[in-house]
């Protein structure tokens, strides 16, 4: 399995800290105390394993459901703690190079973030600190690491050449790919849900495989929309009005794009349900000319090799690492 760079949970860890519900420090002692990993002579805790991801598990259940939302929390929760693992990975390189933050840049980090996110008032931060539980010691420590993550990328990643003209290129070759992808498209769609009065969740996928036979076959796509669509468009024969990418989930979104024009998609299916689409037309895009989006696609390229100067590095430093998950 490939890990992405240490996420945003953990760059912004002090304040992504400050989500946690009083119900995380309400645990069983053991359940708190119990070590989910060890990095080196490092231990990470179940308790700092749930106090980072709290606040995207809380963003997931707000969106998902079902067996669609434990796959989500899984996955949400093995990238945590491979943050976590990372972390510790980069302290330990930290520590090995001599580094140290000193108490200053620490203070003057803090006070930022008092200015930026509590508009410069000291009272309503520590108010804020204590009505999540979180002591001030707490929040100095995640800073303190938080900025020894930055300053190693920033060492790891120094020596990044500028991109070059053709890497340029290449890049807006891409950017101008998705700038025709994100076009609009019309399409019709039968809706089939997953759970219904009567039925089970295998019962309503077979459904639905057995109404794109149907469709495969040449029966009327109106006709079985009407019958078996359960969607707000079923009554127009599953007929959609012209919609913009960004109006369309990304599941349907993704095979509105790629499904050739007058084919039926396969079967998407999401958290509510499963989809049978049929693209009826489709508008690329607006391709901004290069000089137009020069500064932008630059920018992109520096981004990717240094997050692909980072990532090997970040991979050297795990194998030298005695990584044990438990």
């Amino acid at each position: 399995m490939r890990f992405r760079p240490l996420s945003s949970v953990l760059r912004c860890a002090a304040i992504a800290t400050l989500a946690l519900t009083a119900s995380v420090t309400h645990a069983a002692p053991r359940e708190i105390n119990a070590v989910v990993a060890r990095v080196n002579d490092r231990i990470i805790t179940k308790s700092e394993l749930d106090l980072m991801v709290k606040g995207t598990e809380m963003s997931l259940r707000s969106q998902y459901r079902g067996e669609f939302l434990d796959e989500k929390l899984e996955e949400a929760r093995e990238q945590v703690l491979q943050d976590l693992i990372d972390r510790e990975v980069i302290l330990h390189e930290f520590s090995k190079l001599g580094g140290q933050i000193s108490r200053d840049y620490i203070d003057e980090e803090v006070k930022e973030v008092i200015k930026r996110d509590y508009d410069g008032d000291r009272e309503k931060f520590f108010d804020y600190l204590k009505r999540v539980g979180v002591t001030n010691r707490k929040f100095r420590e995640l800073t303190e690491k938080r900025l020894i993550v930055q300053a190693m990328r920033g060492r790891v990643t120094s020596d990044v050449k500028p991109p070059t003209p053709f890497e340029i290129q290449e890049e807006y070759k891409v950017l101008a790919e998705q700038a025709r992808k994100n076009g609009e498209v019309k399409i019709r769609k039968i809706f089939i849900p997953r759970e219904a009065p009567g039925s089970t969740e295998d019962a309503q996928f077979k459904l639905a495989q057995e109404i794109r036979k149907k469709l495969v076959a040449g029966e009327d796509f109106s006709k079985l929309a009407q019958l078996y669509s359960r969607d707000s468009r079923a009554e127009d024969g599953g007929v959609w009005p012209e919609l913009p990418r960004a109006a369309l989930k990304d599941e349907i979104a993704e095979a509105a794009f790629n499904t050739p024009v007058g084919k039926l998609s396969d079967i998407v299916t999401d958290d509510t349900g499963y989809h049978i689409i049929l693209v009826d037309e489709r508008k690329d895009g607006a391709v901004p000319p290069l000089d137009l989006v020069r500064t932008r696609v630059t920018q992109q390229v520096e981004i990717r090799k240094r997050a692909e100067v980072y990532e090997q590095w970040i991979d050297n430093a795990r194998s030298k690492a005695i990584i044990r998950r438990y």
